[in-house]
């Protein structure tokens, strides 16, 4: 957005895209250089960065380019997040199914103990139980 649009200034215009579309890459590229101007974009309209005019096509390209890869970057964040929560959810319902299930004893360095007692006797058996819990959440 440029800050001097007919009809419209562009910080109220990227306040109402803040407001409506949140996950909408906002940029200001203005002649304007008014500080109180830059302010309102920043705090009003959360934009990713301010520019002055004149900025060169490749400039304004590379910027464009980089404000992309972050709106994909935070959509990836936002599923991985997604997937870690319905993976601490299905953890707490094996767990309350079979308490104790999830405990994982450590040495002083994080190294994972198994001890022999904790080793099936039928490895087949038991990785085929395994299979079927998962299968069960669709894995």
């Amino acid at each position: 957005s440029d800050q001097n649009m007919p009809g419209l200034k562009g910080t109220d215009f990227l306040a109402e895209v803040r407001r409506r579309w949140p996950g909408t890459v906002r940029i200001m590229l203005t002649g304007d250089t008014d500080q109180e101007v830059a302010k309102r974009a920043i705090n009003d309209g959360e934009i990713y960065r301010f520019f002055t005019k004149p900025r060169s096509s490749e400039e304004l390209a590379f910027d464009i380019w980089g404000a992309l890869d972050v709106a994909r970057l935070k959509r990836e964040s936002a599923t991985m997040l997604h997937c870690l929560r319905e993976q601490r959810h299905q953890l707490e319902w094996i767990e309350q199914e079979h308490p104790g299930i999830t405990h994982v004893d450590q040495d002083e360095k994080g190294r994972i103990v198994i001890k022999p007692e904790d080793v099936p006797d039928d490895l087949e058996a038991f990785i085929a139980e395994l299979r079927a819990e998962l299968e069960r959440f669709g894995r």
